[in-house]
């Protein structure tokens, strides 16, 4: 069913593997006409974790039309940060939204699958 609103929130609720890392390199929401909309005004709002210390895995790489780059959630307190992970995207207007579509890290056998989720959609804020 079409929705609308302009900040949309994933939440990763599990892994595919046991560890508590999840990892995006592409990520687009789906528009009236089922077809990914501009990402031309996004903004991250928020994201629960995000690996600073190695480059290109912050979570704004999720929308940079990079698959080598990639939101990757933080190596050194994956023990301290178990899922659920969320990310909030301000897509900047009003959308109306129909879906989403992701694209996994490219390297194979790596860290960041994501298995179960939620998502959410809001013509206002989260409050965070």
């Amino acid at each position: 069913t079409p929705v609308k609103g302009r900040y949309f929130c994933l939440e990763a609720l599990s892994p595919q593997a046991n560890d508590n890392i999840a990892a995006i390199a592409e990520f687009d929401v789906l528009g009236a006409d089922g077809k990914p909309v501009s990402r031309e005004h996004w903004k991250i709002r928020y994201a629960d974790s995000e690996e600073t210390r190695s480059g290109n895995r912050t979570a704004d790489k999720i929308f940079d039309l990079q698959e080598s780059t990639f939101w990757h959630t933080s190596y050194f307190s994956a023990a301290k940060h178990k899922f659920p992970h969320q990310i909030v995207i301000n897509l900047g207007e009003d959308k109306i939204v129909t879906g989403f579509s992701y694209l996994p890290r490219a390297e194979a056998d790596k860290t960041g699958m994501i298995k179960d989720y939620r998502v959410y959609l809001k013509m206002t804020p989260f409050k965070l």
